[in-house]
């Protein structure tokens, strides 16, 4: 088998949603569904790798190292699957420019890009157990997650338990469906840059 073929059968799994809406849990699930091991890569993670005084990602100055932060994980992705690691990835995409990051990071590759979708009453619900905060930035991210509208897959989270959600994922992944929306993206942006 050469690096090819072997690169024919590595996933990356990209699921965009806001907080709360799911992600890490499905991550999570998603690790134990499939029989071949799945890296977990996250904004969580990328947030807690970063100095607390700038994790936040509130104040106009951090923004800025929160966003490439967040592109150094998607690039991260890409590299890990490149020496054959199947991925997967949860994050939050809030505006045209890191959605097509991510995609130029991604096109090349069989990676499924995944919409998670919360009603705002449920969204609220689970965001008030990580505090009076995170209710209006979930709220927010809501708005802005899902602008670009284009995904392999999208999902509902409301009231479906995590091995449903995950049997959906790992149904179209195993398909052997190729999936498009990076590259769909990709070539949206690129031409829209010209």
């Amino acid at each position: 088998m050469n690096v090819t073929d072997a690169m024919a059968d590595i996933n990356i799994i990209v699921l965009n949603g806001a907080s709360s809406s799911g992600k890490t849990t499905l991550a999570r699930e998603l690790q134990l569904t499939f029989q071949e091991p799945y890296l977990r890569l996250g904004t969580d993670t990328v947030h807690s790798m970063l100095p607390a005084r700038f994790a936040g990602g509130k104040k106009t100055q951090n923004e800025h190292i929160v966003r490439t932060a967040i592109l150094g994980m998607h690039r991260c992705a890409a590299t890990f699957a490149d020496v054959g690691n199947n991925v997967v990835v949860d994050t939050v995409m809030l505006n045209r420019e890191s959605v097509a990051e991510c995609a130029h990071a991604l096109a090349r590759y069989r990676a499924f890009f995944i919409g998670l979708f919360c009603p705002d009453d449920e969204l609220r619900r689970r965001a008030a157990d990580r505090g009076r905060d995170m209710v209006n930035i979930a709220l927010q991210q809501a708005r802005h997650v899902h602008t670009h509208s284009i995904y392999d897959l999208k999902i509902n989270t409301e009231g479906k338990p995590p091995s449903v959600m995950a049997e959906q994922v790992r149904n179209l992944v195993n398909s052997r469906t190729q999936p498009d929306a990076f590259k769909r993206l990709n070539t949206q942006y690129n031409r829209s840059n010209s």
